[in-house]
């Protein structure tokens, strides 16, 4: 995990100058909330197809795979962890959008980290009602706590090689 310190510490946390570059950091908060939204659609869809195939497992089982309702609830932050995790360390929202997420250092995020990131995420959204969100317009880079607690900082990438 990083030290939240030296988020507010430094301005330049790593070497690696995709990280450093300001630049990168230019209109993220925006296309956070952009990017996000349009994950929503896409989690609703995945959402809802696994719904559909889940009462037919159920149908078909008389009942016995009912049980895999349960699971709905963790398809946002499994979206989030598999696609931030994954080879282009972005959500299908986020590559729309031009942005990325990548580790402090500049390396991308492995699954552990990338379902560490969406945990918190929407655990400290639920708690605060949104409110925590707010910790992004004060920081340097735009990061918000769930970005701070993994350790890691969304870029852009468009007009830059990533």
């Amino acid at each position: 995990m990083a030290d939240p310190r030296r988020e507010f510490m430094r301005p330049s946390v790593t070497a690696r100058s995709i990280v450093t570059d300001r630049d990168a950091f230019r209109d993220v908060l925006t296309r956070r909330v952009l990017a996000y939204l349009l994950d929503l659609v896409f989690i609703a869809v995945i959402a809802g197809l696994l719904k559909t195939l889940f009462a037919l497992l159920t149908i078909f089982s008389l009942g016995l795979l009912g049980v895999l309702f349960f699971l709905l609830p963790a398809v946002g932050t499994l979206y989030g962890a598999f696609t931030i995790g994954g080879l282009r360390s972005a959500t299908w929202g986020m590559r729309l959008v031009s942005i990325r997420v990548l580790r402090t250092d500049g390396r991308r995020p492995d699954f552990v980290q990338a379902l560490i990131f969406s945990l918190l995420f929407y655990a400290t959204v639920a708690l605060t009602s949104w409110l925590i969100l707010l910790v992004a317009l004060i920081t340097p880079r735009n990061r918000a706590l769930h970005d701070l607690l993994s350790g890691l900082v969304i870029i852009r990438t468009d007009g830059r090689k990533a």
